[in-house]
Formats: C-alpha cells, sequence, structure tokens
C-alpha cells in the first residue's frame, strides 16, 4: 500500500484572495478564491510470486491507483479543470500482468 499526499496552496502569488493580507473587492488582483486543497491518495499492489520447473520464475501482479477514488480539486488556471501534474485526473485505475522469468 502506497499513500501520497499533495498539499493545497495558493492559486497564484499574483492574486490576493479574501483571509490574505491586502485584499479588497475592488482592487483589480483581488479574487474571491485563491487556494487549492490538497488531495490524499491511496494506492495499492498485490503481487504473486511462483516457481516452475527448470528454475523459471512466474509473476501475476495487480496495482490500483487511487483506490477510494478521489476526486482531484478545481484549479481554475489549469488547462482543463484542475492541475494533472500534481494531482490525479484520471480517477481509479486497474493495472493486472504477468511477467515470465526464463
Amino acid at each position: 500500500m502506497q499513500n501520497r499526499y499533495v498539499g493545497g496552496g495558493k492559486f497564484s502569488p499574483l492574486y490576493i484572495g479574501p483571509g490574505q493580507p491586502g485584499y479588497s473587492p475592488y482592487l483589480p488582483n483581488s479574487i474571491n478564491d485563491n487556494w487549492v486543497p490538497g488531495r490524499f491518495y491511496t494506492n495499492l499492489s498485490l503481487s504473486y510470486d511462483m516457481s516452475l520447473p527448470d528454475a523459471r520464475r512466474l509473476e501475476v501482479y495487480g496495482v490500483i491507483n487511487n483506490l477510494f477514488d478521489v476526486d482531484p480539486p478545481v484549479d481554475p488556471g489549469a488547462a482543463s479543470s484542475t492541475n494533472s501534474i500534481l494531482f490525479d485526473a484520471i480517477g481509479r485505475a486497474f493495472t493486472v500482468g504477468v511477467r515470465l522469468q526464463m
């Protein structure tokens, strides 16, 4: 099991949001929300190794990324609805496979 936390932060250092010093709704650099919240993601992976005749090995594995299907926060400045570099924009994803070592 792997856990990953992406902390929240300011949307932009160029803007001022409510609760920040210098905020005024009359200033052009003041916006109504200058905060992007953080997210916590959990990934789960399982594998099973088997020994085969002739010293070969077989591994069966499975991975579930974003186990709890946590939605990313909305980032109004991103090209899409969120920052896909920091946050998981896909949602829950599964991977299964087999590896054979000869």
